[in-house]
């Protein structure tokens, strides 16, 4: 089974509490993310970093709590058992065999032997492991609702003292959201 097939599974699979899929994440990371030619090792490694570019503005990992979160459009949400980032990692072998052999014909035979075998649950879950000590994604729990003016809603994110609703921003590090509009 390659990972097209796998990815082909879930298409009802939802991220969060959102209607994005993991295809559908993985789809558009594919599509708007670019890396250089020969960026990254075949390598465990290299798929860490991979993975990160990938998805680095959607998953954030709380090394404190041993916790990945990821975002849902307008909060970040617990991954409890991990369960979505591991979805996630499907698509660094989906890249290799769409964009990378393209990239370096050359290799191209070697890297989609490479892709298959990053497929395994074992590489995934090292994917996973060495990704969580990217600076890039890693917070620390007390990071999270930091804030005390902010307030998540359905339909954006409230400040608290000015009374303005405005767009929900991954940088404010939000989890809690109320549960009606603004």
């Amino acid at each position: 089974m390659t990972a097209e097939d796998v990815t082909g599974e879930l298409d009802g699979v939802e991220v969060g509490g959102g209607s994005e899929t993991v295809r559908q994440l993985i789809a558009d990371a594919n599509s708007h993310t670019v890396l250089p030619a020969g960026a990254y090792n075949a390598s465990d490694s290299g798929n860490a970093r991979r993975f990160t570019h990938l998805y680095g503005r959607t998953i954030r990992y709380a090394a404190d709590s041993k916790m990945w979160y990821s975002w849902e459009g307008t909060r970040w949400q617990p991954d409890v058992g991990s369960l979505r980032v591991l979805a996630l990692t499907l698509g660094v072998p989906n890249y290799i065999t769409a964009v990378e052999t393209g990239i370096v014909p050359d290799d191209a035979a070697g890297l989609g032997r490479f892709a298959l075998r990053s497929e395994s649950e074992s590489s995934r879950r090292k994917m996973l492991a060495l990704a969580a000590t990217d600076p890039a994604v890693t917070i620390r729990e007390a990071d999270l609702d930091a804030n005390p003016r902010l307030l998540v809603v359905r339909n954006g994110t409230l400040d608290l003292i000015t009374g303005l609703l405005r767009e929900s921003r991954t940088a404010d590090l939000c989890t809690r959201q109320a549960a009606v509009g603004y």
